[in-house]
């Protein structure tokens, strides 16, 4: 039979097995029928002669192993830890060190929103106070840890779009669109802060069968009637009187002025707006002349067919950049030329004062 001892083997011919752990020896008899004698004897060597002076049973053997172990554990635990060489340093030392911080700060957040005793809820809300206020100073100190290169870099980003923005606005190419200048007096029954007032008013107005129309003027102000010629408009404030209105007469002057347009506009477009605005406000008045039974049906009829004919279209007055308020400014022409051809005198002055209000209210892109 082959027996093991540490790194030597042995080979006997007995019938029993041959143990050894450490400087001890056992040898195991088959039978297990003999004296069983342990006498912990150091032994230098093992031979098949003393194998045959020990004999044990299989829990006696497990029984003396145990004991060995133990007393092996001790004796090295004795030994000063110098006879067993330094421990090396590994690089990843610091890291290890981080995690078991990492870990232990873990368990105090847990156990801080988490106690296992008293008022969980104050408890909880105290800890996560706490806890947020760590976060909180960890967080500001890296954002304090950023380079100088780093922060110019962010500073840097942050004006950039502005500057682009207003350099922008400012090589933003434009070009003049000239406005016609014209001469109208209106007849209103009062100017109004708010909106609502004036409608008020208005219906006030409407009730004693006098139609009035309110536009941005001086605020808000309720507008009965409009007449190029001053003594029309006198005339008619002074009848309104005696029906208790507060009618009074305002002259309304709009002198030609230029406004600016985007300058990507074309040059034929323009010219062709330009000619439309000049020929609305001769429209305009020849419907007022008409309104006030001083000017014949046919020229109010030429002179509003022949602006609203020559209107370039919308898609070329957006190129002006202003293009919604001309086109709001068509859209009242075509009104005042429908409700002129009804005859419908009415209508024909509401949309007559609401496009003088809105040619005059014309403003560039700047």
């Amino acid at each position: 039979m082959m027996a093991e001892s540490g790194a030597h083997k042995y080979t006997t011919h007995s019938s029993s097995i041959l143990v050894r752990l450490g400087d001890k020896a056992w040898e195991i008899h088959p039978d297990g029928d003999k004296e069983n004698r342990f006498t912990g004897e150091e032994t230098s060597a093992v031979t098949p002669e003393d194998s045959r002076k020990v004999y044990m049973s299989s829990e006696a053997v497990r029984e003396a192993v145990r004991k060995t172990v133990d007393s092996t554990n001790d004796r090295r635990l004795q030994v000063p830890s110098g006879q067993f060489g330094r421990v090396p340093r590994f690089a990843n030392a610091p890291w290890k060190a981080l995690m078991m911080w990492v870990a232990k700060l873990a368990a105090s957040v847990v156990y801080t929103l988490f106690p296992r005793k008293g008022n969980r809820s104050l408890a909880a809300l105290q800890g996560g106070l706490s806890v947020g206020m760590v976060f909180g100073c960890i967080a500001m100190f890296l954002f304090h840890q950023m380079s100088p290169a780093a922060a110019a870099d962010l500073e840097n980003t942050k004006t950039t779009k502005p500057q682009s923005t207003h350099v922008a606005a400012m090589t933003t190419p434009t070009r003049a669109l000239n406005l016609p200048g014209n001469h109208v007096y209106f007849v209103t029954l009062g100017t109004y802060a708010t909106e609502a007032k004036a409608k008020a008013a208005a219906a006030s107005a409407g009730k004693q069968g006098v139609s009035a129309t309110v536009v941005p003027m001086n605020g808000y102000a309720v507008v009965a009637s409009g007449a190029v010629v001053e003594a029309d408009a006198n005339a008619l404030a002074a009848q309104l009187r005696k029906s208790h209105l507060n009618a009074n007469v305002a002259s309304v002057v709009e002198t030609a002025r230029p406004i600016q347009v985007l300058g990507n506009a074309d040059g034929s477009t323009i010219t062709a707006t330009q000619r439309w605005l000049a020929q609305t406000s001769s429209g305009l008045l020849a419907l007022d002349t008409w309104l006030s039974d001083h000017g014949r049906v046919v020229d109010a009829q030429t002179a509003l067919a022949l602006a609203i004919k020559s209107y370039p279209g919308d898609a070329a007055v957006a190129e002006t950049g202003i293009g919604s308020q001309l086109t709001a400014l068509q859209a009242s022409l075509q009104s005042a030329n429908q409700a002129f051809l009804q005859r419908n005198q009415t209508n024909s002055m509401k949309y007559l004062i609401k496009s003088l209000i809105e040619l005059k209210n014309l403003q560039g892109i700047n």
